[in-house]
């Protein structure tokens, strides 16, 4: 059953790296990815003002009280970290990326948080609970961390150190954007169902662990600035065969066209849809 888990989490693109992997034709490991695109997410994401609404809905979900211990797995920059630390939590703050813990480091600094914020560096699903994270916490969290290869590993160790509530975000399937699913049917027609949500392989692993989660959807809007709709066609179809070039091309230009909200000098505005899931529990011990 272990095995089945974990077939079916790759066969959901859960290890899918979309940018570089595809356009270059080379595989590109989670640290490597990182390490190179940490400066411009952190720059992306500081300009895209709907990222805090979605951040206020994460937090909203969250249960915490002030000194509480919490695990933020693949805390990134500190998105969550922060304001967690904000109120009053003990945050452990996991991350492999050097150079997005260089950036939460200068943040904790800048608001004194360091007697809040225990920064560890390392791929969370590789360190011993009791030696490299702390044994037990109350909350643990993974937003968009789970690109793991071993998802039953993953998550049995959230399990086993999440003393109260645990909770997972991530994207509802991996895929570019929401019209990916007409993109999928068009090339794999009938078959489309086989392709598994993230989402619904994370679920159905922690039912065989003997968890049963409660999820919830949310569909986060974004804006992306680019020079052309052409310019955005031209970077997704490297991902797709030649044979459907020509029907994928179509589908997200229908698409993309109607999602236009700006337009000037400089390139357009597209308002775009996310859907996230949400999966998280309470554990047996509370």
């Amino acid at each position: 059953m272990e095995n089945l888990c974990n077939y079916l989490w790759r066969l959901s693109g859960a290890l899918y790296r979309t940018c570089e992997t595809c356009m270059t034709g080379r595989y590109i490991t989670s640290e490597e990815f990182w390490n190179n695109f940490a400066e411009e997410f952190i720059r992306r994401v500081m300009r895209d003002r709907d990222i805090w609404k979605f951040t206020e809905w994460q937090l909203s979900r969250i249960f915490v009280k002030k000194g509480d211990t919490v695990l933020d797995l693949g805390c990134g920059f500190g998105r969550l970290t922060i304001p967690l630390a904000e109120r009053g939590c003990i945050v452990y703050a996991v991350d492999q990326c050097k150079k997005l813990l260089r950036y939460l480091e200068q943040e904790v600094e800048n608001r004194k948080l360091n007697d809040r914020v225990i920064i560890i560096e390392g791929r969370w699903e590789k360190l011993e609970p009791g030696k490299d994270i702390p044994r037990k916490v109350k909350t643990t969290i993974a937003s968009h961390s789970i690109e793991v290869e071993d998802l039953v590993q993953a998550l049995r160790l959230i399990i086993d150190v999440t003393e109260r509530n645990a909770h997972i975000f991530d994207d509802y399937m991996r895929t570019m954007t929401i019209e990916y699913e007409d993109i999928v049917r068009t090339i794999f027609r009938d078959v489309v169902g086989l392709y598994p949500s993230t989402i619904a392989v994370i679920y159905f692993t922690l039912v065989h662990l003997g968890v049963y989660p409660n999820v919830e959807t949310y569909i986060r809007r974004y804006r992306v600035k680019v020079k052309s709709i052409d310019e955005v066609i031209e970077r997704r179809l490297g991902k797709f065969l030649p044979a459907h070039i020509e029907e994928v091309r179509k589908i997200i230009i229908e698409r993309l066209e109607k999602c236009i909200i700006e337009k000037d000098q400089d390139g357009i505005v597209l308002l775009l849809n996310r859907p996230i899931g949400h999966v998280w529990w309470f554990s047996k011990q509370v």
